[in-house]
């Protein structure tokens, strides 16, 4: 990633961002900026080309900031405890997961 795009990252989380907390089994909890969206649209594929739509919470973060998340980790957002349920491919810096609550 070029440096030009990390610092728009930077800025774009720092503007519009707000402050959740990783919770993973073990040690490693961490305050980190996330864009949030409590109603994402969240597309699912399922057998042969049926695809099913709904909406579900999903954050936003730098993929710097875990670079190793899993599937099922934890995190708060907005005093609300959740988990990782989707893990979309990272896009240039910036790694979108969808969330179901705990």
């Amino acid at each position: 990633m070029s440096d030009f795009l990390e610092e728009d990252l930077v800025t774009m989380f720092e503007d519009f961002g707000e402050t959740i907390v990783y919770d993973p089994e073990g040690p490693g909890r961490k305050e980190l900026p996330a864009l949030v969206d409590l109603n994402a649209e969240d597309t699912e594929l399922l057998e042969g080309d049926h695809h099913i739509i709904g909406y579900a919470p999903m954050i936003t973060i730098m993929t710097a900031d875990l670079p190793d998340i899993k599937k099922g980790d934890s995190f708060l957002v907005r005093d609300v405890s959740y988990k990782a349920r989707r893990l979309p491919p990272e896009n240039e810096g910036e790694r979108d997961i969808y969330l179901e609550k705990k």
